[in-house]
């Protein structure tokens, strides 16, 4: 094979090499949007439900006239 053919094969090849990443790249943006877009419902999730178990523990205190505590595990107690 002359020179010039090796150069035209290999430019073929990374052009073909350049259109696979360029798509992948693409699939990878799309994938990406929508994991951010799962982890911020997550995260918006887990804000509300935190903020349930804080009422729901403040208002059993405020129940049983005693004071919200946690132990020594992390788990919240009525004291």
């Amino acid at each position: 094979m002359t020179d010039q053919l090796l150069t035209r094969l290999q430019r073929r090849l990374d052009a073909c090499a350049l259109c696979q990443l360029r798509a992948e790249a693409a699939r990878l943006a799309t994938e990406n949007e929508a994991l951010r877009a799962r982890v911020a419902y997550l995260e918006d999730n887990a804000e509300f439900w935190s903020r349930e178990a804080t009422d729901m523990h403040l208002q059993l205190c405020e129940v049983r006239g005693a004071r919200p505590a946690i132990d020594q595990t992390g788990r919240l107690v009525v004291s």
